[in-house]
């Protein structure tokens, strides 16, 4: 897979590849956020639909179920809110169309 870490992060290339070599000449843009979370404001703070990733982490911890995690300290876990990707999302062709290429 050469530079890519796995094969999440090889397909995810792969689909911004597609997206970049079919849309040429149309105005298209990609957010990608990292690893989402609950909310952090809206619709009320902490909101969450379901126990996946970092939510099932913190979940089975808190009831004592996960007692031990391994993880590399070194490593940063880039978390964002997922009203706040959703704020982007929205932002985003704004943005494309009058700050990047104007």
């Amino acid at each position: 897979m050469g530079r890519w870490p796995n094969t999440y992060a090889f397909t995810k290339a792969l689909g911004e590849d597609v997206v970049r070599t079919a849309g040429k000449g149309l105005p298209v843009a990609v957010i990608r956020p990292s690893i989402v979370i609950g909310t952090a404001r809206e619709p009320i703070e902490g909101w969450t639909n379901n126990l996946y990733g970092p939510n099932g982490v913190v979940a089975g911890a808190g009831l004592g179920l996960l007692r031990t995690f391994y993880c590399n300290k070194d490593f940063v876990a880039d978390l964002v809110p997922v009203d706040l990707c959703v704020n982007a999302i929205i932002a985003l062709p704004w943005y494309r169309e009058n700050i990047r290429y104007a």
